[in-house]
């Protein structure tokens, strides 16, 4: 009921737990941080494979 609640409120829906949403998190989480532009995120870790 407490997601169902938030999810009303805030318009996030439980989508937000799934494992592609966290790591779509996490890449834009580099490139803010590193302030980068997505192809140079993308490029390392072609690389890195």
């Amino acid at each position: 009921m407490i997601k169902a609640l938030f999810a009303a409120l805030t318009g996030i829906d439980e989508s937000i737990d799934s494992l592609e949403a966290q790591e779509a998190w996490e890449k834009q989480k580099v490139i803010d941080e590193e302030d980068l532009e997505e192809e140079e995120v993308d490029q390392d870790a072609d690389s890195q494979l």
